[in-house]
């Protein structure tokens, strides 16, 4: 059995959905309110269930959700996943195709983190907790720009100069490409 897990890292909410034979099985979410943390789980043909949880479980929600998964019965094994999709929001032309994540991808994606404070870090932390969780697992970054990268130049480009364009990597790259 190969599951998929998708997973997107906002900076106020987390969500899961793990899939398997194209459907889903389990959609999770974690949603941050100041100090306050809610749990959702949907399980096809089921009522969505809510419950509160610390901040120390939405800070290792991959973890919670995971065990949530095998205590569940969702997944019998964690090595059932085989694949994750990561939602990635980071400038830059790199990041604007879906990309298997190793050391290149984190070194990129460090280097953007001053330019993109709310997404970029808890991205990286959820990235290193994955890694932990679920090693044997193939990870690919999803671009969240990747569908706004066809814009024509003159909707894409500023207007300055085009050697700086080129040389700072400085466009309009768009965002909310793809939604979960």
């Amino acid at each position: 059995m190969a599951i998929t897990l998708l997973i997107n890292p906002g900076s106020s909410s987390k969500k899961y959905s793990l899939i398997e034979d194209g459907r889903t099985i389990a959609d999770m979410r974690y949603e941050s309110n100041a100090n306050k943390v809610e749990f959702y789980m949907q399980l096809p043909g089921k009522e969505q269930t809510s419950r509160p949880v610390t901040l120390e479980e939405y800070s290792l929600a991959i973890r919670h959700m995971l065990d949530t998964s095998l205590r569940e019965g969702i997944v019998k094994n964690l090595q059932d996943i085989t694949h994750i999709g990561i939602r990635i929001v980071a400038p830059g032309t790199f990041f604007q195709n879906h990309r298997l994540i190793d050391d290149l991808f984190i070194h990129k994606l460090r280097e953007r983190e001053p330019v993109a404070p709310l997404h970029i870090p808890p991205t990286i932390h959820e990235i290193d907790l994955v890694k932990t969780e679920l090693p044997q697992a193939i990870m690919v970054g999803i671009s969240d720009s990747a569908f706004h990268k066809t814009m024509p130049s003159r909707a894409r480009d500023y207007s300055i100069e085009v050697q700086d364009t080129e040389k700072y990597d400085i466009h309009r790259f768009g965002y909310h490409g793809i939604s979960n």
